[in-house]
């Protein structure tokens, strides 16, 4: 407990920095988690979501050439 109490200003920074970055972690894993359960249930529109990301990555291959 005593190393908290007399933590640095510049190490508080520090921590907080790390926890934001982990709590918008946490969300997009957690919206990604039900973005991916919600398609699995209905395979059609998994299907459609392959294509599009298929047509996403050939959009970028050609910039790239």
């Amino acid at each position: 407990m005593s190393n908290k109490d007399t933590r640095t200003v510049k190490g508080n920074i520090k921590i907080s920095k790390n926890e934001n970055l982990n709590n918008q972690m946490g969300k997009f894993q957690h919206r990604v988690f039900f973005f991916t359960r919600k398609f699995v249930y209905t395979k059609k529109l998994f299907r459609d979501s392959i294509i599009i990301a298929k047509a996403v990555n050939l959009i970028i291959q050609n910039k790239k050439l």
